[in-house]
């Protein structure tokens, strides 16, 4: 029986260097500089992500990508409704 082998795998995710440092270092990070993040570092970023597995294969995600106006126009409205509701009433639920 002969098996049939497909690399799926990109030239250049094969040329990308190792990612599981970026994996093992991870953390959550709550303070951002104010400088625009590269759109090809962002391009990677997603290239990656695409490798990211799901449920059945679904792949449930949507992603946007806002610069500009656009982004400064979210940001005042987000502000804006938090400032309306200061202390909202996330509901949370203990696990025994």
């Amino acid at each position: 029986m002969r098996r049939l082998i497909v690399d799926c795998v990109s030239p250049s995710m094969r040329a990308a260097p190792p990612k599981l440092p970026a994996i093992r270092d991870r953390r959550s990070v709550r303070a951002f500089l104010d400088k625009p993040v590269p759109a090809a570092t962002i391009q990677e970023i997603l290239e990656i992500a695409a490798f990211s597995p799901s449920s059945s294969n679904m792949q449930p995600w949507r992603i946007y990508a806002l610069s500009g106006p656009v982004l400064a126009d979210l940001k005042a409205q987000v502000r804006q409704s938090a400032a309306c509701n200061p202390r909202p009433n996330f509901r949370s639920t203990r696990l025994t």
